[in-house]
């Protein structure tokens, strides 16, 4: 912790906490249903529904904790219940965030892109702070994939059968409902393809190359070669995609153990004008 926060210090960002307790009406928005479910929730004295800090981007955005124009830090557990285990667990965290109030989104997708990988360079120097070196990157882009799967004119009911074998990776029946639309062969492989698991950067730049319903994604990729590299992974729709991410997500493992070491992206509350880009380093978990 002392060396990230060393580093951290340097680059001039600035140690912030953000509440313990939020407005769970507000929260649930934004959190998926296993999550809604996990949140530790109590009744004030008024009778509101209060939940305990479950994600401190969260936190920071509902109480605009940081209305300063200066990228923060800060070092604090969140909480959750883990029902099949009938625990509490409170996790201990770093979250980087760089977020701007009372800004439109960044509609050019490039330049949310450049912030968003500016971050991850931090999270991999970072890492490397922490003399973690043999990382496995991931990136996704939840709003341009499904960009794509809007364009495949699928109805209402396939389109939600589809996104249901997605997300169990079932690749059988990923293509069982992509060979009943009017989807063409070589879509409905690289589809099957995108969606199965995560897949090297360079080899899905060359499965969507000349495919026009991927030029949004081909543009997307080829911004992020350049940028960091082809030694990473591309995921359609990643589990651990967070439900306010407008853009790039990401995710790095430990390559020994597979292990989460990072977790960030661009994100945008359009209710609360804010935009801005950030990634967590779990640090200790304490059960009880």
């Amino acid at each position: 912790m002392k060396v990230i926060e060393k580093k951290l210090i340097e680059l001039g960002y600035q140690k912030i906490e953000t509440p313990l307790l939020s407005d769970f009406n507000q929260t649930r928005i934004y959190l998926s249903e296993v999550e809604q479910k996990n949140a530790i929730k109590v009744t004030s004295p008024d009778g509101r529904v209060l939940n305990l800090r479950c994600d401190s981007t969260l936190a920071m955005v509902l109480s605009k904790t940081n209305k300063i124009e200066q990228n923060i830090y800060y070092f604090e557990p969140n909480y959750n219940y883990d029902f099949e285990k009938n625990q509490m667990n409170e996790v201990y965290q770093i979250g980087i965030e760089n977020a701007k109030f009372g800004i439109a989104k960044l509609e050019q997708n490039n330049a949310e892109l450049a912030y968003g990988l500016e971050s991850l360079e931090l999270a991999i120097t970072l890492l490397k702070e922490k003399e973690r070196s043999n990382l496995l990157v991931e990136v996704s882009n939840e709003a341009l994939f499904m960009e794509v799967l809007d364009d495949l004119s699928l109805g209402e009911e396939e389109k939600e059968k589809l996104l249901y074998f997605i997300k169990r990776r079932n690749a059988k029946e990923i293509r069982i409902c992509l060979e009943q639309s009017a989807v063409s062969i070589n879509v409905i492989e690289v589809l099957v393809k995108l969606t199965s698991h995560p897949i090297q950067l360079d080899l899905v730049l060359s499965m969507i190359e000349n495919i026009t319903i991927f030029n949004k994604l081909t543009q997307w990729l080829e911004v992020i070669s350049q940028r960091i590299g082809n030694d990473l992974l591309f995921e359609g729709l990643p589990d651990a995609s967070k439900p306010y991410y407008s853009g790039l997500s990401y995710r790095i493992y430990d390559k020994e153990n597979h292990l989460l070491s990072v977790s960030g992206g661009c994100y945008y509350f359009e209710a609360f004008e804010v935009a801005g880009c950030g990634f967590t380093i779990p640090m200790e978990v304490i059960s009880c």
